[in-house]
């Protein structure tokens, strides 16, 4: 993977008319953003995703270089996001990350497969009973990879909180999985 600085050349690039640069970092990024988006509202993804992106466009000259881009991606996806909810005048709940990913080919024992199915089920159903902000958090730190701090950033929460909400939500889901 890049780095940051790389995303800001881009970003510079496409500035400076180089459309292939704006390609590049929907390649480079429009995965993960759309990940995030399936988490904050689930089958309406793909449309809330185009819209962050035609965000992007039309705020592209408004972006400082800080080695940040990753974070003022995320950002821009969050407030689309809100907004669609908002227009739509309901609250999506999230999904669990499992649901999105591309599932593995099957293991050569049939009994260990049903066991991981159960326990992907399990999870899935124990992620649900969180918060969307708790979600939120659980799908950046995990499925992302994101910090605490870029995590914060991108919610609009202190790194501290951060820490706490995911320490909360993990104890949560430890619960609920012993429960089950």
């Amino acid at each position: 993977m890049t780095g940051p600085a790389d995303d800001d050349t881009l970003h510079a690039a496409w500035l400076a008319g180089d459309d292939a640069a704006f390609d590049s970092l929907v390649e480079r990024h429009g995965r993960a953003v759309l990940g995030f988006l399936r988490t904050l509202v689930g089958g309406q993804a793909e449309d809330v995703w185009s819209e962050s992106w035609l965000r992007v466009l039309r705020a592209r000259h408004r972006y400082e270089p800080s080695g940040h881009y990753r974070a003022w991606l995320f950002t821009i996806a969050r407030r689309c996001a809100q907004d669609h909810q908002r227009g739509a005048r309901r609250w999506f709940r999230l999904r669990a990350a499992a649901e999105f990913e591309v599932p593995p080919p099957p293991p050569p024992n049939p009994e260990r497969h049903l066991r991981l199915v159960q326990q992907k089920g399990q999870v899935s159903d124990a992620l649900a009973t969180l918060s969307a902000q708790q979600q939120a958090i659980v799908r950046l730190t995990y499925a992302e990879g994101l910090s605490s701090a870029v995590i914060g950033e991108i919610l609009g929460l202190s790194d501290q909180q951060v820490r706490n909400k995911l320490t909360y939500a993990r104890r949560l889901l430890r619960e609920r999985l012993q429960e089950e």
